[in-house]
């Protein structure tokens, strides 16, 4: 692949599978571009392979179109080379979700996003390392969600019958009635250490998860923070009435919602925390996770704008 190439990564499963349609009529609506290559993704782990491929042959830029979990698999690809070797990332975004394109201001229509994501200019954007108690290790771009947040990813996996944002409000409220598991963290962040009974735990790179829940109202991309999102333990109609005010990133105002920022997280629990990052499961109960370091990377990608 040339220097000067782009490739875009394209996940036909995204969206429930609408994704491939949204690519096929977007190349037939617009004439192939000198330099580009789209290639389809077969199976889960072909983007992160496909797109470390690229980065170890010199291609400028690494175009995912998808959702958040096919940005997150490109990611884990191009952070495998040095940053002066790390192509550009490019968005197009055609997920259920998109949160990371929401969070960077960048859900256009898709022709405008695959403009923006071939010639746009490349700015800087955090990433973050998750390692986990067995020594396994991945970057995410956007989101590490903990507890009740992971649960919530768990029952959104189940439901087949809906799709777009309306999947994870359903989840959640599911979440809310089935998985009220208060759990004891020890949390380490820059050196000083709390102790907390948790229902939820968010470390966010960006505001917007699951397709419209404001958890980390602060969080920048680009701002060489990670912030942190807590919910202690309180009852489940209670947890039902901060639902809204997650939708609208106004939690703040409530005790059991709680807020920090810092660049290094070690988190250590009582019982099983299953994780997703960037909305895919990445632990769950029965992996056994108990202990976790998050490491902020700061300015470690950069982004077609």
């Amino acid at each position: 692949m040339e220097s000067d190439s782009a490739l875009v990564i394209t996940n036909p499963a995204a969206n429930r599978g609408r994704c491939g349609a949204h690519v096929a009529a977007l190349r037939s609506a617009h004439p192939a571009t000198p330099n580009v290559r789209w290639i389809a993704t077969e199976r889960a782990g072909h983007a992160t392979e496909l797109a470390t491929i690229a980065a170890q042959s010199g291609c400028r830029v690494v175009v995912a179109a998808g959702g958040d979990g096919t940005v997150n698999e490109i990611v884990n690809g191009l952070m495998t080379v040095p940053a002066a070797q790390r192509p550009a990332l490019g968005l197009l975004p055609l997920g259920s979700g998109n949160d990371l394109a929401f969070n960077c201001g960048l859900l256009d229509a898709p022709a405008s996003a695959l403009q923006r994501a071939l010639h746009g200019t490349p700015a800087a954007l955090d990433a973050a390392l998750i390692v986990d108690d067995a020594g396994r290790s991945r970057h995410y771009i956007n989101v590490a969600g903990m507890l009740f947040d992971a649960a919530a990813l768990m029952q959104a996996m189940r439901i087949q019958y809906l799709r777009g944002p309306l999947i994870y409000l359903v989840a959640v409220v599911r979440t809310i009635l089935q998985n009220h598991f208060p759990t004891r963290i020890t949390l380490l962040v820059d050196g000083e250490a709390s102790q907390h009974t948790l229902l939820m735990l968010t470390v966010a790179n960006g505001a917007r998860e699951g397709g419209g829940f404001i958890c980390a109202p602060q969080a920048l991309p680009d701002d060489g923070w990670l912030d942190y999102v807590s919910v202690t333990e309180i009852s489940r109609l209670q947890m039902l009435r901060l639902l809204p005010e997650f939708l609208r990133g106004t939690q703040g105002r409530f005790g059991s919602v709680q807020f920090k920022r810092g660049r290094t997280f070690e988190i250590s629990a009582d019982r099983a925390v299953p994780v997703h990052l960037d909305g895919e499961l990445w632990a769950d109960y029965a992996a056994n996770v108990r202990h976790l370091r998050i490491t902020l990377l700061p300015g470690a990608l950069r982004l077609m704008r």
